[in-house]
C-alpha cells in the first residue's frame, strides 16, 4: 500500500512524495503541478516556422554566408524553453517519466528516419561511415560531450540531442530546487556565464561541437543557456502589461526577431544581444492579441512544419547539390530548392512526424500512466 503525501509546492511546481511501508523502504517519484487550460501561442509558432525557415535559406545560399543566420537556432532555443515552461507548469499533474517519454517520442523517431536516411545514401555513394559517432546518433547523445569536436551525418539534428537533455536535466532540476527565486538566479547566472565563455573564447554564437575541459560541450552549453532565458520570459510574462497589443510595440518585436538573423555579421560581436532581442519578441507576441500576431498567427502552419523543415532540407540539399554543383550561384535553382523543402517538410510533418507522435504515445500510454515503483 502506498501513500501519496503533497509536500509544499513552488507556484506552479509540487513535489509528490510516494512512500512504500513494505520492508520500510520508501520509494519517490518527482511530478509537476500542471494545472489550467492549455494555450497556443499562433503568433511565436509562425516565427518558429520563419526562423527554419531562415535557417534552410541560409544553408541554400539564399541568405549571404556572412550574415548570422545561425541565430535562428539560438531564437529555438529561447522559444524552446518559453514554450515548455507553460505547457509543463500550466496543466495536470505530469510525472518526470511521462515528461522525458513525450519529449524523447516528440524528438527521436524523426531524428532516428533521417539519420537512417544518411547512413543508406553513405552506403550507396560511398563516403566512410565513422561507426563510432553512428552509434551515438543512434542513441541519440551525439554532440553531448562524447565526441567527436565536429558536426556529422544530419548536421542540424545537433541541436535536436542538447535540447531533448537540456529539457530533461532543467526539468529535473525545477522540480528538484522548490525556491522560485534560487531557480530564476541560477538560470540568469548560467545564461551570463556562458554566453560569457562564448564570447571569450570564440567571439560568436556559432559554435556547436567544441568542448570546453575535455567534456563541456559549448553547443549543449548554449542550447541550456537560450534554454533557460526562455524559463525567464514565461515567467515575466504573467507581469505583462496591455502595451504588448499595441502594433507598434509587436512591430518592434518582429523587427527584434529579424534583424539579427538577417543583418547580423557572424563576426561581429554584436550577435551577443540577439538573445536578449529574441526574449523581447517571445514576451511580446505570447501576447495572442493585437493587430500583428492576429496576421502572424494565420501563418502558424509553417511553424507546424518547422521541426521536420529543419531536420529534413539538410539531406535534400546535399542530394541537390551533388545533381547541381552550382547551386550556391544560382538563384533560381535555390528558390526552387527552398520550395522543395517546404513539399517536404508537409509531407513529413503529416505523415510521419504526427502519426509518430501519436502512435508512440498510444503505445506507452499504460507505461506512462502507472507509478515509477517497484
Amino acid at each position: 500500500m502506498f501513500e501519496e503525501v503533497a509536500l509544499d509546492h513552488l507556484s506552479d511546481l509540487r513535489i509528490l512524495v510516494l512512500f512504500s511501508a513494505k520492508k520500510f523502504r520508501k520509494k519517490w517519484k518527482i511530478v509537476a503541478d500542471l494545472s489550467g487550460a492549455p494555450v497556443r501561442f499562433d503568433a511565436l509558432d509562425a516565427l518558429r516556422g520563419f526562423a527554419a525557415l531562415a535557417i534552410a535559406a541560409g544553408h541554400v545560399g539564399l541568405l549571404p554566408w556572412e550574415s548570422a543566420f545561425y541565430l535562428a537556432v539560438d531564437f529555438f532555443l529561447i522559444l524552446s524553453g518559453f514554450v515548455l515552461a507553460h505547457s509543463y507548469f500550466d496543466r495536470k499533474l505530469i510525472a518526470t517519466h511521462d515528461f522525458i517519454a513525450r519529449r524523447f517520442l516528440r524528438m527521436y523517431p524523426l531524428h532516428l528516419i533521417t539519420f537512417l536516411a544518411f547512413i543508406f545514401v553513405y552506403s550507396v555513394i560511398g563516403i566512410e561511415i565513422n561507426w563510432a559517432d553512428a552509434v551515438r546518433h543512434f542513441f541519440f547523445v551525439h554532440n553531448i560531450g562524447f565526441g567527436p569536436e565536429e558536426a556529422t551525418f544530419n548536421i542540424p539534428s545537433w541541436t535536436i540531442s542538447v535540447e531533448f537533455w537540456v529539457n530533461v536535466i532543467v526539468f529535473l532540476l525545477m522540480m528538484l530546487i522548490r525556491n522560485r527565486w534560487f531557480q530564476n538566479f541560477f538560470l540568469v547566472a548560467l545564461a551570463f556565464c556562458v554566453y560569457a565563455v562564448i564570447a571569450i573564447k570564440f567571439g560568436n554564437l556559432d559554435v556547436v561541437t567544441f568542448d570546453i575541459l575535455g567534456f563541456a560541450n559549448i553547443g549543449l552549453m548554449r542550447c541550456a543557456a537560450g534554454f533557460g532565458i526562455g524559463v525567464l520570459i514565461y515567467r515575466a510574462s504573467h507581469r505583462a502589461t496591455t502595451m504588448r497589443g499595441h502594433f507598434g510595440v509587436q512591430l518592434i518585436a518582429a523587427i527584434a526577431f529579424a534583424v539579427p538573423i538577417v543583418f547580423f555579421s557572424r563576426t561581429g560581436m554584436l550577435q551577443f544581444i540577439s538573445p536578449a532581442l529574441f526574449a523581447f519578441t517571445i514576451w511580446v507576441l505570447s501576447e495572442n492579441s493585437g493587430p500583428l500576431a492576429q496576421r502572424l498567427s494565420s501563418l502558424k502552419r509553417l511553424g507546424d512544419i518547422s521541426f521536420a523543415l529543419y531536420i529534413t532540407h539538410w539531406g535534400i540539399l546535399l542530394l541537390i547539390n551533388a545533381l547541381y554543383p552550382d547551386l550556391l550561384m544560382d538563384i533560381v535553382l535555390q528558390i526552387i530548392s527552398l520550395c522543395i523543402f517546404l513539399v517536404v517538410a508537409e509531407g513529413t510533418h503529416r505523415f510521419l512526424e504526427i502519426p509518430l507522435y501519436r502512435g508512440g504515445l498510444a503505445a506507452t500510454r499504460d507505461w506512462r500512466n502507472k507509478p515509477m515503483l517497484t
